[in-house]
């Protein structure tokens, strides 16, 4: 039972880690990272590209960018022999981002994010400047395999916080914000001491920088607005609807692929479970509640 509860609680942080609360069936316990790499066909109609053309594109790839030419930019990645490209977060990145479409096939998307550690596992010992991004997209990429295999924590955990907090101070602008948003949100759902390493004031410091300074992410609002409810009901609610309204309307207005629709369904689903509605002002005092204990 007591190993049960262990893995349980791992899994519910292992859930966000990737970007999305979207829980896949729990598919067996595995103590080293998937191998199989995961099919990209067909690539017939990619437009040949070298390295340096590769890097300048794919420095610019994000959510938004088409499913097709992300497989293109890591097939050809994926064939060639290791050069300085692959000493950059690009490999990792591509992955992630791939693997982020992926959220309903959680094998594939397993294959894709194991392949995007061993990339960011091989360009780490380079320590160039890019060593924040490639630290965050290591972490990211990670949270989405210990997601299928929970037990994989027991010896992975430990250096995706690491390298969270590296990126967090090399590169917190990485995914506008994203290192300060996963760190923080790891220190929101993870268990209190001395169970675990959450911390909600912690994560409310960290999610308000993310917001204050990359207002451009939607699930920067988000995890704050879940920060603010957590830390105070009471004091927290007005500018918690303010959050959540505004991840609304961002959402709405911009391009965010099918990763959107696992992020609204995330933001309803928190929504409906605190009774805030999202898309009208907060328009009476909210009933009095305890503040809630971490």
């Amino acid at each position: 039972m007591i190993q049960f509860i262990r893995c349980h609680r791992l899994r519910r942080v292992a859930l966000w880690i990737g970007g999305w609360a979207c829980a896949g069936a729990l598919a067996g316990c595995y103590p080293s990272l998937p191998k199989d790499l995961a099919s990209l066909e067909p690539l017939d109609a990619c437009q040949p590209l070298n390295n340096a053309e590769l890097l300048g594109k794919a420095r610019h790839f994000y959510h938004q960018t088409d499913l097709f030419t992300l497989r293109c930019a890591l097939g050809q990645l994926r064939g060639r022999t290791l050069s300085d490209i692959h000493k950059t977060a690009i490999p990792a990145k591509l992955c992630f981002l791939i693997a982020s479409r992926f959220a309903n096939d959680p094998k594939q998307q397993e294959r894709l994010a194991a392949e995007g550690v061993r990339w960011a596992e091989i360009a780490q010992p380079d320590g160039g400047p890019q060593g924040g991004e490639i630290q965050y997209y290591y972490a990211v990429n990670l949270g989405m395999v210990i997601r299928q295999h929970i037990t994989l924590a027991a010896t992975r955990l430990s250096s995706l916080v690491k390298a969270l907090e590296s990126a967090s101070k090399l590169a917190p602008q990485v995914d506008w914000g994203g290192p300060w948003r996963v760190l923080g949100a790891l220190y929101l759902m993870a268990p209190a001491w001395p169970q675990g390493m959450g911390d909600t004031e912690k994560a409310l410091e960290l999610l308000k920088k993310a917001v204050d300074q990359y207002p451009e992410h939607p699930q920067n609002h988000f995890y704050y607005a879940k920060a603010l409810w957590e830390t105070d009901q009471d004091a927290g609610r007005g500018e918690a609807q303010k959050q959540l309204h505004q991840t609304e309307l961002m959402l709405a207005q911009k391009d965010f692929s099918e990763v959107a629709d696992l992020w609204r369904k995330e933001l309803k689903q928190f929504a409906d479970e605190i009774k805030v509605p999202i898309s009208e002002p907060l328009s009476q005092p909210a009933a009095p509640s305890a503040r809630r204990k971490r």
